[in-house]
């Protein structure tokens, strides 16, 4: 494991209370990393508090909910930031409340924020990122259901369905891993492209 990863895994063992952020208007992959990492790290750390903020997108809303927290929370915390290239963009303005702040994203350097950054646009998605952080400590961390449906969610919808140039070998291994925890992928294939399938007819009809 590089420093950034190390640096990373050290700063979530350290904090008791944890708030992970992502962009505004997330897309599969700003809510599959956010409420993934949320949920892996309640299954693995259950004294921790762990939170995901953020405004709700309606059709979105099988990959998980938001939290709705009071700004105390943040006093100690731990903030990271998903899937977010600039500051602007970070959705809740609460996210340099904390007293450490993260940032995780796989879109190239187009801002440079928080105390420890890890950016790298040799991954499809922050949800493969952050796949492939705990893997890489299974000692400490342990995959669960419910963050691996979240992960697989925000990867598959990156990828185009594992159709787009940004699919790697590295990809499918970590969608392999994903695939044993019985997240049924055809239903999440299929919830993600209700809005799509539902366009279309209505495209048809005029």
């Amino acid at each position: 494991m590089d420093n950034k990863k190390m640096e990373i895994i050290e700063a979530i063992k350290k904090y008791h209370t944890i708030i992970i952020h992502r962009h505004v208007n997330p897309d599969p992959d700003a809510l599959g990393s956010q409420l993934g990492l949320k949920n892996l790290l309640k299954h693995s750390c259950p004294s921790k508090e762990v939170y995901a903020v953020g405004e709700e997108v309606d059709k979105l809303l099988f990959i998980g909910d938001m939290d709705v927290i009071s700004d105390n929370k943040y006093k100690g915390a731990l903030v990271i930031v998903c899937d977010t290239a600039n500051i602007s963009r970070i959705s809740d303005s609460r996210y340099d409340h904390g007293d450490m702040l993260i940032k995780i994203d796989h879109h190239p350097e187009y801002e440079q924020f928080g105390d420890i950054s890890w950016v790298d646009p040799s991954y499809s998605s922050a949800s493969e990122m952050l796949v492939d952080l705990f893997l890489e400590y299974p000692e400490g961390f342990i995959m669960n259901k419910e963050a691996a449906k979240s992960f697989f969610a925000g990867i598959l919808s990156d990828t185009g369905n594992f159709t787009n140039g940004n699919t790697t070998p590295r990809t499918l291994k970590m969608v392999s891993h994903l695939r044993t925890y019985n997240i049924q992928p055809e239903r999440i294939h299929n919830s993600l492209n209700v809005k799509a399938k539902n366009a279309s007819r209505l495209q048809k009809t005029f």
